[in-house]
């Protein structure tokens, strides 16, 4: 299936290593996000940092895939949607969810939507939320591909 890709020999313990690499990275660029909008340093400032970020990206673009990352899913039945703009924890314009299920199959979440999602003064866009709760809301219980391991709970 297009966007689904099954990664052979990474373990459930991988996958949490992966997690623990990637998002710091995506927490600091949500963060350089939020600066860049309430920022008020001068533009001498403004071209250093931006300096700073076109070194980083390059670094990062040093090695990297073709093409949008999708959704991977290891032989243990780890889902990997890291890319998905609302769940994604390598996609740093998705909020930092932190989705837990409870013993009588409710699903909720608590999220702080902050500046870089702002609509009407104080007030975050609208489409961000039913995004988001969408997104959570569909995940349990999580839809598999044909031919691809379940994740389980």
């Amino acid at each position: 299936m297009p966007g689904y890709t099954h990664v052979e020999g990474l373990s459930s313990a991988d996958v949490q290593r992966l997690r623990e690499v990637w998002s710091p990275l995506a927490d600091s660029v949500r963060s350089l996000i939020d600066a860049s909008i309430r920022s008020e340093v001068d533009a001498d400032e403004v071209e250093a940092v931006r300096a700073l970020i076109d070194d980083a990206t390059a670094r990062l673009r040093a090695r990297q895939i073709d093409g949008p990352f999708g959704v991977r899913f290891t032989s243990d039945g780890d889902r990997m949607p890291w890319g998905n703009p609302a769940i994604g924890i390598r996609n740093p314009i998705a909020p930092p969810l932190v989705i837990v299920k409870d013993a009588d199959g409710t699903v909720r979440t608590d999220f702080h939507l902050g500046a870089p999602y702002e609509g009407r003064p104080a007030m975050c866009t609208a489409a961000w939320w039913r995004w988001c709760s969408t997104t959570c809301w569909g995940r349990w219980p999580p839809v598999i591909p044909t031919g691809l391991a379940s994740p389980g709970p």
